[in-house]
């Protein structure tokens, strides 16, 4: 099964920390400039901070894949240009909700993913590795790939079944 290592898993933690972090400046910076009118300078830079604390590391991102350029950083660059864009017209909240957006969709899209390798991990789980076969009435262990076209199988009440088949004596309950 293929686990976040540890260091993915802070990485992830730390980028969480710093959007939110960011967005809590953004929202004090909004509410400074509410509740202190005639002090829209320090609403404004507190809004700056917290703009710079979450698009920085998507404007890196967005830089980086200008010099390299990959099929899948396209997003990086163009979300990177309309940071760069909100933040010389001094759209603060812009500038933080667009990546603070691309960086959950992320965090959605990587635990799905996950998700879905795991689900996949305990479906094969479910499989069973060997048979029992009979062969001249006499019962034998082999491994499922060794199985062939009209081999007889015995299974007994809560084993996994092995195989499709015809089903040619006995009755059971199968869940």
């Amino acid at each position: 099964m293929i686990e976040l290592s540890s260091q993915d898993k802070q990485q992830t933690a730390r980028r969480l920390g710093i959007d939110l972090l960011g967005a809590g400046i953004l929202c004090v910076g909004l509410g400074w400039n509410w509740f202190f009118p005639t002090q829209v300078t320090i609403g404004s830079l507190l809004q700056a901070l917290g703009a710079f604390l979450v698009a920085g590391n998507t404007i890196l991102l967005g830089l980086r894949s200008l010099i390299k350029p990959q099929a899948t950083n396209y997003s990086d660059q163009l979300v990177a240009i309309a940071v760069v864009a909100a933040f010389s017209i001094g759209d603060f909240v812009t500038a933080t909700l667009v990546p603070l957006a691309l960086d959950l969709g992320r965090l959605f899209e990587e635990r799905t993913a996950f998700g879905i390798q795991r689900t996949i991990e305990n479906i094969r789980s479910l499989q069973a590795d060997t048979a029992t076969k009979l062969v001249a009435g006499k019962e034998s262990e082999v491994s499922i790939s060794s199985l062939q076209k009209c081999d007889v199988v015995l299974i007994r009440a809560g084993e996994k079944i092995p195989t499709d088949g015809i089903i040619i004596l006995g009755r059971s309950q199968v869940d």
